[in-house]
This record gives structure tokens, C-alpha cells and sequence, in this order.
């Protein structure tokens, strides 16, 4: 006995609604197999049946019904678009995940947005290595010498947390000499110290790239609240890896009633 439909039988078979099957209609992606011309009653037969299972198919893996439609008139490789949606998909997937880790990030950091802040930074003994490149190098030299510094703190002490960090001139030019240290909260004050200061600090959550603007935010701070910098930014790497952590301060010339909060 062949299949008889209505448009409301069809649209349960295949889990949408008639107006759905009426759209399909309107773009020339499933027309009934005969409409009745005294009622406008449309009737579908197994071969729109089958046809609105493959609009379900394809509709699934995330083709707009233009493509569906290419497909299934054989106007397109059916492979060719559904290797091309999948190469797609890879890339949201990719993207939703950095977008995942980025988000996490931001939740354990408790959520900075790179706002400056003058606070007071405590002093702290640092074990320091230095490294010499040209300022548009800086990056990948310091990242270079943390990673040197690491190996060699962490052999030494492999139990231990450290923290790293970096400080170099503000108006940096030419060839730039960085300071790299570590430091841990237990490290002997015998060691050398990066000073107590006041400072504009600015945590960013995400690429390195973003520091050289969060420099110019903190300097832009300074100026709003006429503080005088000292001369140096100080970058602490809280967190490497895929989505960095870091704080930025530029530290500032202390003066007298100037209030600042604690740098914790």
C-alpha cells in the first residue's frame, strides 16, 4: 500500500512542525507529491518521506538548507560539503575551547579586567639573572631568560612555588637590559630585593601581546593622578601556559599623604 501523508503526519514522522514543511516548500526543498485543488490538502508520498529524513540529516550536522538543497539535487559533492562543514566545526570547537580556557582563567584569577589600581608593593628578595636584547625582541628574550631562571631555581629548590618576573625601563630604546628574577615568599633576605613602592598595577588575564597596552593604561593612570613613575615596569608572571596571567606595575616616586592600597 504506497504512503499517504498529511502535512501534519509528515512533520511528526520527521520531528518538526508544518510550518517547517511548508518553508521546505516555499525555498523548493520538499514539495508535496500532489496538492488537491478544491481544498488546497497536501499529500506526501515515501519519496518526500525519505527526502524529509534527509533534510533532518543533514539539517543535524549543521548545513543551512541552501546546502542541504545542493545535496540533495546533486548540485554540490555531498562529501565536499559535509568535509567542508566538518573542518568548520574543528574550528569552532577550537575556538570555544580557547574561549573555555580564557573564561576559566578570568574565574580563578577572580574576574580582573586589566583595571589600574595604585597600590603599595611590598618589598621582596629576588633571585635576579639579567638579559640584553633589542626592544622590539623583548618578549621572547624575557621569556627566554624566565625559563633559564627557572630551570636553574627549581633544580635547586624543586619543592618550592616560585614566582618570576621581569623589570625594564618604561621608555625602553635601542638595546634594553632586563632585569629576570624568582622569587618565593620563604627566599633568604640575604638575596637581592625589588623595593617597597607605591605603584600602578594592572592584572591581564590572556596574551602577552596585551601588555604593552596595559603599560600605556598604567602610565595613563599616573598622569590622571600626577604621580611621577620611577623609571621602570615591573611584569610578575603569575601564571604561564596557554592563557597567562600576569601583573604589571609601574612603580611610582612616593610621596608625602599619597594613599595607596596593599598589593596582595
Amino acid at each position: 500500500m504506497a504512503t499517504v501523508l498529511t502535512i501534519g503526519q509528515l512533520a511528526r514522522q520527521v520531528g518538526v512542525t508544518p510550518r517547517a514543511i511548508r518553508h521546505y516548500e516555499s525555498i523548493g526543498l520538499l514539495g508535496p507529491a500532489h496538492v488537491d485543488r478544491r481544498t488546497g490538502y497536501r499529500r506526501y508520498g515515501a519519496d518526500q518521506l525519505v527526502r524529509a529524513v534527509q533534510i533532518e540529516q543533514l539539517k543535524a550536522a549543521g548545513l543551512q538548507l541552501s546546502e542541504v538543497r545542493a545535496v540533495l539535487d546533486g548540485e554540490r559533492p555531498r562529501r565536499d560539503v559535509l568535509e567542508r562543514r566538518r573542518t568548520e566545526l574543528v574550528a569552532d570547537i577550537d575556538r570555544h575551547r580557547r574561549q573555555l580556557r580564557h573564561l576559566e582563567a578570568f574565574l580563578d584569577a577572580g574576574v580582573p579586567l586589566g583595571t589600574p589600581r595604585i597600590v603599595a608593593v611590598p618589598s621582596k628578595p629576588v633571585v635576579a639573572d639579567t638579559v640584553t636584547a633589542m626592544v622590539d625582541m623583548l618578549e621572547p628574550a624575557i621569556r627566554r631568560g624566565v625559563q633559564r631562571l627557572r630551570r636553574r631555581v627549581r633544580a635547586r629548590e624543586p619543592a618550592v612555588e616560585w614566582a618570576f618576573g621581569a623589570r625594564f625601563p618604561i621608555a625602553a630604546a635601542g638595546e634594553v637590559v632586563v632585569e629576570v628574577v624568582a622569587s618565593h615568599p620563604a627566599l633568604s633576605p640575604d638575596h637581592a630585593a625589588w623595593p617597597a613602592t607605591d605603584a600602578v598595577a594592572v592584572e591581564v588575564v590572556g596574551p602577552h601581546a596585551l601588555l604593552p597596552a596595559a603599560h600605556d593604561a598604567a602610565l595613563a593612570v599616573a598622569a590622571r593622578e600626577r604621580r611621577t613613575t620611577a623609571g621602570t615596569v615591573c611584569e610578575t608572571y603569575t601564571r604561564f601556559g596557554p592563557v597567562p596571567r600576569t601583573t604589571v606595575t609601574v612603580p611610582l616616586e612616593r610621596e608625602p599623604g599619597a594613599s595607596a592600597c596593599a598589593l596582595r
